[in-house]
């Protein structure tokens, strides 16, 4: 999708592996990714995704995955050890941007986006596409109703 420029064009796009026999809870090496990505959305500057958990106090907070690895760690290494935020719902947010540079003045090439919990730019500031962000919230049903 070069569209007869010189930007980078990025995509939302998915692999997936193929586990081993004996897959282990960590493993070190994943084998079978890069060979058969699909690309899902064409032309997507950026992608955000936050975990909607809940720890055994009852608190609700989003979580980056990073985030959530650390709590869930956390609550594992409790002494006694508690049970790791229940995650409840997922929210993605993804910044489009339109098939050709519009080249129109009334576009802002430096403006921020606002992705969930934080604000982003288009790395580049140099064309002026159409940008627009699209967020979603998923509730995962089957983590409802299960008390903690």
């Amino acid at each position: 999708d070069n569209n007869g420029s010189s930007q980078q064009d990025y995509a939302l796009a998915c692999d997936a592996n193929t586990p081993a026999v004996s897959a282990t809870a960590q493993p070190d090496i994943v084998n079978g990714l890069g060979d058969a990505g699909q690309i899902i959305l064409p032309r997507i500057d950026h992608f955000h995704v936050l975990l909607g958990a809940k720890n055994a106090a009852g608190n609700f907070a989003y979580y980056t995955i990073p985030q959530y690895r650390v709590a869930a760690q956390a609550a594992r290494d409790a002494s006694p050890a508690v049970a790791a935020p229940r995650i409840l719902s997922i929210q993605i947010s993804v910044l489009a941007r339109s098939t050709n540079n519009a080249q129109n003045k009334a576009i802002d090439p430096n403006q921020s986006f606002l992705m969930l919990d934080q604000n982003v730019h288009a790395a580049d500031n140099r064309t002026r596409f159409l940008r627009r962000v699209y967020s979603v919230t998923i509730a995962l049903r089957n983590a409802m109703g299960e008390t903690i």
